[in-house]
């Protein structure tokens, strides 16, 4: 296309999010916006021979030109270039109205001709979107230029919008209703946090995050066998379960007698330890059994 050069060309605020643009390095935007200025400047549309062409832009974009093929590559794989190096959408961004050589007299004149107009008294309505061109080929194509650019640009808007506002309400649902619980939650309700840290640990060692519904389970199945929420995960870190079930203590408290002592007869730390255990179970058995006689 003949055009006119230009000192300026029309650069768009959608540049940041078009997807062409965001697939490509930060170093490729740079050679196509470089690209976009040689277009405005004529230096592409040069009558040469591909590999001249290549050198030119090499030099002008300063790049070396073993690899200024594979910018160009780059380029044209995204959608922005073609073989030539002219860019793809350049008729579509650029109005044709810039480069034109009348325009600036027949706006001038279209204006004189509106002003004398006015002066002497006409009653027409006027038109908002008339320009100088209004009368030719090229006005017609430009504007519909125009209008096209502008609706197409605020489809992406309201599309990008749309999926924002989509992925927003997806993360506060997600924030709301299934966010695992952490030991700062379980310490907030009087577990202590080395036993939740252990039985967080246990839990996530068998890929059992402890979401809301499963903590309000647990803490269900405490209170059957008359346990608080802390002593029930105590006990579950005890026992190296990832979770808690109240017929679980009471299968526990079933299990029989301590093992035998050493011959000393003084029972060991773990001894104790599984003593007690059994113990709590025990009394947490008999609650668990004395409520299931009641209901039945």
């Amino acid at each position: 296309m003949n055009t006119k050069v230009l000192p300026w060309f029309r650069m768009y605020t959608d540049f940041l999010n078009d997807p062409k643009m965001i697939s490509l390095a930060f170093e490729d935007q740079r050679h196509f916006i470089a690209v976009l200025a040689l277009k405005a400047a004529g230096v592409i549309d040069q009558q040469c021979a591909p590999e001249l062409l290549d050198r030119i832009v090499a030099q002008r974009i300063w790049i070396d030109f073993a690899i200024v093929r594979d910018v160009k590559k780059r380029l044209v794989a995204a959608g922005l270039i073609d073989e030539s190096w002219q860019p793809s959408a350049w008729a579509k961004r650029q109005m044709r109205s810039d480069t034109d050589p009348t325009n600036a007299e027949r706006q001038r004149r279209h204006r004189n001709k509106k002003g004398g107009s006015a002066e002497e008294g006409h009653n027409e309505p006027g038109n908002g979107d008339s320009n100088a061109l209004h009368n030719g080929d090229v006005t017609d194509l430009d504007k519909s230029r125009e209008d096209k650019s502008r609706e197409e640009e605020n489809k992406e808007t309201h599309t990008r919008e749309r999926g924002a506002s989509a992925s927003q309400s997806s993360v506060d649902n997600s924030d709301v209703e299934g966010k695992p619980l952490t030991a700062k939650d379980l310490v907030a309700e009087g577990v202590v946090r080395a036993h939740a840290r252990d039985w967080l640990a246990l839990r996530k060692a068998k890929r059992l995050p402890l979401t809301p519904t499963a903590w309000d389970g647990v803490k269900a199945e405490a209170e059957a066998c008359g346990m608080t929420p802390a002593a029930a995960v105590k006990f579950a870190v005890e026992q190296d379960w990832a979770g808690f079930k109240a017929k679980w203590v009471a299968a526990k408290a079933a299990t029989g007698a301590p093992a035998a002592s050493r011959a000393s007869g003084a029972p060991n730390k773990q001894e104790a330890l599984e003593a007690n255990n059994r113990a709590v179970a025990e009394r947490a058995a008999a609650r668990f059994q004395a409520q299931q006689g009641a209901v039945q």
